[in-house]
């Protein structure tokens, strides 16, 4: 594999970003104009592009898959648009609009959204989640470690969410009203896809120390739970942790590697 870390400008995120990506080893990378699988792979609350590779055996578990891992830093943002930031700070036009166009004309990868996989662990995880779910022709399946859907009044109550994090974004969003109607209603948007059997195929897993836990046990009697596009892993004896990341790497890889 080969290991590459570059710096890009972008217009939506106001400035310099940096991604890191993992590449089949160079002999492949000529192979005939191959145009290879890309999983889009999203960071944790205070992680960035380097959390994956310092702290999980990522490009290990790559080695022979023939998939370009995309790993770009996103700061807190939650994968949503923070217009009201600073001088702006949108993270969702940034990986739609720029990263993706931006990785495919530099590397050899494939456009069709059956090659493209969006995953994350924890924010990352809600991050794939609402990008995946908003943009099918980008993305053809979704991983979520750490995270589930849960109906939205639990929100300010979770112990992942502090009230004054809660607070920013549903202000981000217009308002308690904007925000029930915006991409962060997961639960709702499920819903609406499980009913129109439009649902894209999802792993989803949990360690049943983790503090999501009982909002694991309540999606699973969400009618989208049950799909058959739905596959669901639980842990035994993990918290929300890179032991249990770690763990579940190679299972959200072989996942993505056997949809055809």
């Amino acid at each position: 594999m080969a290991l590459v870390t570059l710096n890009m400008e972008s217009r939506f995120l106001q400035g310099s970003t940096t991604i890191s990506l993992l590449l089949p080893d160079e002999g492949k990378l000529q192979d005939g104009g191959k145009r290879y699988r890309v999983l889009w792979l999203l960071h944790g609350t205070g992680g960035d592009h380097s959390d994956y590779i310092r702290k999980t055996s990522l490009e290990r578990y790559v080695q022979g898959k023939d998939l370009v891992v995309v790993m770009p830093s996103a700061l807190n943002s939650d994968y949503v648009n923070w217009n009201g930031f600073a001088t702006g700070f949108s993270m969702e036009d940034f990986m739609i609009q720029e990263l993706v166009p931006f990785v495919r004309h530099w590397f050899p990868v494939s456009d069709a959204p059956k090659d493209n996989f969006i995953a994350g662990l924890s924010m990352g995880g809600r991050g794939a989640l609402m990008l995946g779910l908003k943009w099918p022709q980008y993305f053809g399946a979704i991983g979520s470690m750490s995270f589930v859907p849960y109906r939205l009044e639990h929100d300010r109550q979770a112990p992942a969410l502090p009230a004054h994090r809660m607070e920013n974004v549903i202000a981000n969003s217009g308002g308690w009203e904007d925000y029930l109607s915006s991409s962060y209603n997961l639960w709702e948007r499920l819903l609406k896809q499980n009913e129109q059997e439009h649902m894209p195929p999802i792993y989803l897993s949990m360690g049943d120390k983790d503090f999501y836990y009982p909002y694991w046990q309540e999606f699973s009697l969400h009618p989208a739970a049950v799909n058959q596009a739905v596959c669901r892993r639980l842990v035994q004896g993990y918290g929300h942790e890179w032991a249990f990341w770690d763990k579940e790497l190679p299972n959200l890889l072989d996942f993505f590697c056997r949809m055809k």
